[in-house]
């Protein structure tokens, strides 16, 4: 295969470098690493190759009175930059597509192709509350891809789709429902594999147990700190509080309830992937009254409503 079917071109004295540039630009648009479907890379190296002795009228001169490869340059990042800034003229989507392939040949250069087996985007900027978790809300990933223009298949530079950038936008909401993992990885229908990193807004009262024991056992569990009076923690009945699910609990316990100590409660963490939810870890803080006379005053306050009644259990 000579140099010039590389580029999807018929040789012809008469070729301009414009043709051989719009040519390129095709091309590799074509082989981009995230539109292939295999573990093939080869390609995009070739056009690359042949991209990069064709530009050059001395190289080319060269190639076409011998008809024969000449020897293969050597292939970096640093070339393909520089190949490719001569040239961008500020071109938005394909310049974006083409930092994209940068990024991407960064890391292969150094492992084999057989080691790239997917469309992989990595996308690190979603949101979420710890509120959507509990709910397991579905969001929306907004994922722009650039492909050649139907209309005109980025042959036509007149073209009213594509402006004759011979690129088009096209935009998919991929959905993935929240759970209590920090890390996504998801197929989607058109072949992406995305890796997505969740970033959980701070809440007041609650927070995931598992950034506090860093341990995976307790990915499904919450946690939160709780300032108590002196008389709940003799008489052993917590005040009520407000849950992640709108409901309204109190809690007992068995014993008396020491400064700093954790307690748990079942069924009130993160829905588990095999059925029931996480627990709830309560660290408690006590509040002292200012006198006796105080302290007597609210150890007589022993009626609480049992909105959602509980029981604490001993870590």
């Amino acid at each position: 295969m000579s140099l010039y079917e590389d580029l999807d071109l018929k040789y012809s004295p008469d070729l301009s470098q414009e043709d051989i540039k719009r040519a390129f630009r095709i091309a590799a648009l074509k082989h981009h690493p995230d539109r292939l479907q295999s573990n093939e890379c080869e390609g995009f190296k070739r056009i690359l190759h042949a991209y990069e002795t064709l530009r050059h009228d001395e190289s080319k001169r060269k190639y076409d009175g011998s008809r024969a490869e000449p020897a293969k340059f050597k292939f970096t990042l640093d070339t393909f930059k520089n190949m490719m800034q001569e040239w961008m003229d500020d071109d938005e989507p394909f310049t974006k597509m083409m930092d994209d392939v940068a990024i991407w040949l960064d890391k292969s250069t150094a492992v084999s192709s057989t080691s790239i087996k997917d469309k992989t985007i990595v996308y690190d900027s979603v949101v979420a509350t710890l509120d959507e978790v509990y709910h397991q809300v579905t969001k929306y990933l907004h994922m722009d891809e650039h492909v050649i223009c139907p209309k005109c298949q980025g042959r036509d530079e007149a073209c009213v789709t594509c402006l004759g950038k011979q690129l088009v936008k096209v935009t998919h909401d991929i959905p993935f429902t929240l759970t209590s993992a920090l890390q996504y990885t998801i197929q989607t229908a058109n072949g992406w594999v995305v890796h997505i990193q969740l970033r959980l807004q701070p809440h007041p009262t609650f927070q995931y147990y598992q950034s506090i024991t860093h341990s995976a056992q307790n990915d499904c569990d919450l946690f939160m700190i709780m300032t108590i009076p002196l008389a709940s923690s003799i008489n052993r009945l917590i005040q009520p509080w407000t849950h992640l699910d709108g409901k309204t609990y109190c809690a007992t316990y068995q014993d008396l309830i020491v400064p700093g100590q954790i307690l748990y409660a079942n069924d009130l963490g993160l829905l588990k992937k095999s059925g029931g939810r996480g627990r709830l870890y309560i660290q408690f803080k006590i509040h002292y009254p200012a006198d006796r006379a105080q302290l007597v005053v609210e150890l007589k306050q022993k009626s609480i409503v049992a909105f959602n009644a509980i029981v604490l259990h001993k870590l």
